[in-house]
């Protein structure tokens, strides 16, 4: 199962899933719906849910912080691949694994970014932090 991370949709797959059909795997690549890292999750663990048998897991970009919390506790998830992803520690958020002093220049550190409350019933409190570049 293929996960596209921010500034892109499940179309960014489609080379790949060619390819692995081809190979004779079947292949899903749901859009992520790009509303919050718990809900995403949520959504993904969701559509994992409705699959019989084992599942390579594979994030892209901010599709790796979703994978990682998607995957938890779900048997038929038998490994997590990260391709130019965030592979984030518990507790960790994009925004601190990306801090302004480490990628000087960088246009995806935090100091660059507008970030929105957004209600979202499944994070403590009740919101997320939701960030886009400004």
């Amino acid at each position: 199962m293929l996960v596209h991370g921010a500034f892109a949709d499940a179309s960014s797959w489609a080379p790949e899933v060619t390819r692995l059909h081809n190979l004779g795997y079947t292949v899903y690549a749901p859009a992520n719906p790009l509303r919050s890292p718990s809900g995403d999750a949520a959504y993904i663990k969701s559509f994992l849910q409705t699959i019989d048998g084992p599942v390579v897991l594979v994030g892209h970009c901010y599709g790796g912080a979703v994978i990682t919390q998607a995957a938890a506790g779900l048997r038929n998830v038998k490994a997590l691949v990260y391709v130019a992803a965030f592979a984030l520690d518990k507790g960790e958020s994009a925004a601190t694994a990306l801090p302004a002093d480490k990628y000087p220049g960088s246009q995806l550190t935090p100091d660059k970014w507008e970030v929105r409350k957004y209600p979202d019933p499944s994070a403590p409190g009740g919101t997320t932090d939701f960030g886009s570049l400004g």
